[in-house]
């Protein structure tokens, strides 16, 4: 990922795991993500940023579905809780 912000230019990492649950009868499917944010230009490995998405996906039909989730994005400098 390239970000851009006030002219300054930064090359992240983008890695993500995903565990999700679809039951066979039902239209509720949970699932829990973590997402891991490094900024290319340092030397070591270490996770700028991570945020961390628990959620359900409620099947409404057959092409539509509806994603209640939350996102909690921890950087080493604060903690934002965003609801989706």
């Amino acid at each position: 990922q390239q970000t851009f912000d006030r002219g300054d230019s930064k090359a992240r990492l983008r890695s993500r795991l995903k565990l999700a649950y679809a039951p066979e009868k039902g239209i509720v499917s949970p699932y829990f993500s973590i997402e891991f944010i490094k900024v290319c230009m340092t030397l070591f490995w270490r996770a700028d940023r991570m945020r961390y998405r628990p959620g359900v996906e409620i099947a409404l039909a057959k092409r539509w579905a509806l994603d209640i989730f939350i996102v909690i994005s921890m950087s080493l400098q604060k903690v934002n809780i965003l609801p989706g």
